[in-house]
């Protein structure tokens, strides 16, 4: 049985029932100076939770957790994570970019590519996006592992449909479309990302893309035949523009097979830098604001550091700055778009920024794929002014 701490910092604050409910309000300090508490941060927490068969277990003495009937655990973010959401303004308005009733296939891992064409009344007037939300077919949370969006302004009518594979089962127009702008991004244990009150991003418009590409990356490890699937994201809209707009940068490592982890690695360091030489060319001299961030990887990787690193120049070195996001706890199965604590400035002269990521890895040797049990390069989509 797990030992119990002779120093208890949990404060029960209230407690009531309601509608066949249990809900307590507890509190605690960030930092206890307790060696059996962890601190509580911004990475991701394993919460871990019991409680009796019976409502009111009055004839028995609970020790230990492992008595109750009914345990588990839950990742989530106890600090930082997403605000809470202003009321929806009045003209907002939805639409939904989903695959129609298609047949998941029957392999482990498929990455499945479809085309829209945006409606009329996004294509011929400017709109902006104040928040993003997955639309998973019933069902089939097991199977849906992510969703992206993609602008694109190189197709037409006949690239419209619920697609296929984005190996071998669209055309290469459709597939070089993953290239363009990402508009909205959702991944396993992510919910609604809602923009900043000031924020929103802009799309629509005469002068913009008529198009979309949503890819999903669907996971079915036992084969599974027959599982009919209508998921899609829904992207909510107004026409009123707000004070700043938004933009998306990735930031990461190629996807190649020279990417390689040694054998037996327990905690291998892999990084992946963006010079100032980019950032030059495409940032605006007062740079970037950043709000928000999302860490990617896959089962292999546990833990992501998006590094913030200058130059000198009177001293000649190079200085680490505050991370812009870290979590060393990460948990593939929660995934969520972070706003974070507070806002970044990049500046575009002199910084570089790096992605560091952990992996185990038990195999001694193994080519992997982009299934969600492999390796997958590590990403950071960073949302951006």
């Amino acid at each position: 049985p797990p030992t119990i701490d002779e120093q208890q910092d949990w404060i029960l604050e209230g407690g009531e029932e309601e509608n066949g409910f249990t809900i307590l309000k507890f509190s605690r300090k960030y930092v206890t100076c307790d060696d059996y508490d962890l601190p509580i941060t911004t990475e991701t927490a394993r919460v871990i939770w019991s409680f009796h068969a019976t409502t009111d277990p009055t004839s028995e003495v609970l020790t230990f957790a492992d008595r109750h009937s009914h345990k588990g655990a839950l990742s989530l973010n106890l600090l930082g994570g997403l605000p809470d959401a202003a009321p929806d303004p009045q003209d907002l308005e939805y639409y939904d970019v989903t695959v129609d009733e298609i047949i998941i296939p029957e392999n482990d891992t498929t990455y499945w590519c479809a085309a829209f064409r945006l409606p009329e009344d996004i294509r011929t007037q400017k709109k902006y996006i104040t928040k993003f939300s997955p639309r998973v077919t019933k069902g089939n949370d097991a199977h849906v592992h992510h969703l992206l969006v993609y602008l694109c302004d190189s197709l037409n009518e006949t690239h419209v449909g619920n697609g296929g594979s984005c190996r071998d089962g669209v055309a290469n127009e459709v597939v070089e479309c993953r290239s363009g702008v990402l508009i909205a991004a959702w991944a396993v244990g992510g919910e609604t990302f809602v923009y900043p009150n000031n924020v929103a991003f802009p799309f629509g418009g005469e002068d913009f893309p008529e198009y979309v590409v949503m890819e999903l990356h669907y996971d079915n490890p036992e084969l599974k035949q027959g599982t009919v699937d209508s998921s899609g994201m829904r992207l909510w809209y107004t026409s009123t523009p707000r004070e700043h707009e938004a933009g998306v940068l990735q930031v990461g490592h190629f996807v190649t097979e020279y990417h390689i982890i040694p054998p037996n690695s327990e905690n291998f360091t892999t990084t992946g830098i963006v010079f100032d030489d980019c950032t030059n060319e495409f940032f605006p001299q007062e740079g970037i604001h950043v709000f928000a961030n999302a860490l990617h990887t896959h089962e292999v990787g546990h833990g992501l550091n998006l590094q913030h690193i200058r130059y000198n120049s009177e001293c000649d070195v190079y200085e680490e700055l505050e991370p812009i996001d870290k979590n060393l706890k990460y948990d593939f199965d929660f995934q969520q778009i972070n706003h974070l604590k507070r806002e970044v400035v990049i500046m575009p002269v002199s910084y570089y920024y790096a992605v560091k990521w952990n992996h185990s890895w038990s195999s001694i040797c193994r080519v992997t794929s982009f299934s969600s049990s492999a390796f997958m390069v590590p990403k950071a989509s960073i949302k951006l002014l």
